[in-house]
């Protein structure tokens, strides 16, 4: 290589190292060291990033204000909890794992203002993922003295409200196993003692007053059942508490068999379909519920009215609570729901269904229908608030609960 050539050559490689040394080592008031400046102040003055005010002060309020009472660990207040129509209700909450977080125990009471009241307590083993097998007992006392109650069947009247109490102890043991993640089926077994007495909210009349046992079947005496049957169930939400994708697949199948009086055996079928359409990253999402129960009485038997699957409030929220009693039940809902911004919600809904008295009648005729709009107040993690006006052919309704859309309780809470 000629003199010239490498001379030429080495200058080029001086410069373009003088330049990497540049770029990487700024010189004073260039305005790449104003930029690396101004990037390392910026650096030094970086916070945590803060959710906006709405999640805030739900998350102080469902999350912050109400746990770890006293600073014993496991304990806080709940809100909420209980059936639609109780009012606004309160208590202790106790759940804390053991057993390397196999075994949940949780617990529950509360008092509404309209004085309501309830205790639930549960042992839950095989909650890990990788668990296949597992044993649930769970376990309530419940008292609502003001229950609605405006006759059986679809036909019935808004003018013909009554009132009556319910007061139940239940006690039931599920096990079963889990072959893959999502799948359980097991078998429940279980005891549910009733009683039944006037109700008292002097607004309305008291159910045994106006209706005789021939409308109210089970309205002058009470039994104790147990029951007994298969479960199964196919569960791939992204969340239980505030589901956004996935869905969820259930079916039981009950016997219920009368104690004491021999009159009110029956066998019920219930099934639940919930499927989550997320859409623009979770941010909307389509939500969609179909759900049906079948009672069929024994021989020489009769379902007790307070054992009816029923309709209104979170299942059809353009009416009333218990609005519809009925041996047999239909129900589907959809929703719309988009993100505000952090902490709430919108959304758009549609309720349509009917109770029937013979399974023959299940059929997409004669559907009542409900439309509205919600506002939800959500941690990350849960809902924590909603607030749903409903419209009907009867006037609209107002729902404020603190609990998410569709709990998947039987019977609207009573236990059943």
């Amino acid at each position: 290589m000629k003199a010239g050539v490498f001379f030429k050559l080495v200058v080029i490689a001086g410069v373009v190292c003088a330049a990497a040394q540049n770029a990487s080592d700024p010189q004073p008031g260039t305005r790449a060291a104003r930029i690396e400046a101004e990037r390392q102040k910026k650096a030094t003055e970086l916070q945590p990033d803060n959710p906006g005010i709405a999640e805030r002060i739900v998350a102080r309020v469902s999350e912050g204000i109400f746990t770890n009472i006293a600073h014993i660990p496991g304990f806080s207040v709940k809100l909420g909890g209980m059936v639609t129509g109780s009012g606004f209700a309160l208590g202790p909450q106790y759940e804390r794992a053991f057993l390397d977080e196999h075994l949940l125990m949780i617990g529950h009471a509360a008092v509404s203002t309209r004085k309501w009241e309830l205790a639930e307590f549960g042992l839950h083993y095989g909650r890990l993922p990788g668990d296949h097998f597992f044993a649930n007992l769970d376990s309530a006392y419940r008292n609502f003295n003001s229950l609605n109650y405006y006759g059986s069947g679809p036909n019935t009247f808004k003018s013909g409200r009554t009132d009556y109490r319910l007061e139940s102890v239940n006690a039931d043991a599920t096990v079963g196993i889990r072959p893959v993640a999502p799948l359980e089926v097991g078998f429940q077994s279980g005891v549910a003692a009733v009683n039944v007495g006037p109700g008292q909210d002097d607004t309305y009349a008291s159910t045994d007053a106006v209706y005789p046992p021939a409308a109210a079947p089970g309205i002058d005496r009470q039994t104790m059942f147990v029951r007994a049957g298969p479960v199964a169930s196919f569960d791939y939400l992204d969340s239980d508490r505030l589901p956004r994708s996935g869905g969820l697949y259930m079916a039981r199948y009950l016997w219920y068999h009368d104690q004491q009086l021999n009159r009110y055996s029956f066998r019920r079928s219930t099934a639940e379909v919930q499927q989550y359409v997320p859409l623009f990253h979770k941010t909307h999402v389509l939500a969609f519920r179909i759900r049906t129960a079948f009672s069929t009485a024994d021989s020489g038997q009769i379902v007790p009215f307070y054992m009816q699957p029923v309709l209104g409030g979170d299942d059809l929220r353009g009416f009333r609570p218990f609005r519809f009693y009925g041996n047999n039940m239909e129900v589907a809902n959809a929703e719309y729901r988009w993100n505000v911004f952090s902490g709430l919600d919108l959304a758009a809904f549609y309720d349509t269904g009917k109770v029937f008295q013979n399974t023959g009648d299940w059929t997409p005729s004669h559907l009542e229908h409900s439309v509205g709009f919600g506002v939800r107040f959500s941690t990350p993690s849960a809902m924590a608030m909603r607030i749903d006006t409903g419209f009907s052919r009867e006037g609209f309704q107002i729902l404020v609960k603190f609990d998410n859309v569709w709990t998947s309780v039987d019977n609207r809470g009573r236990g059943w």
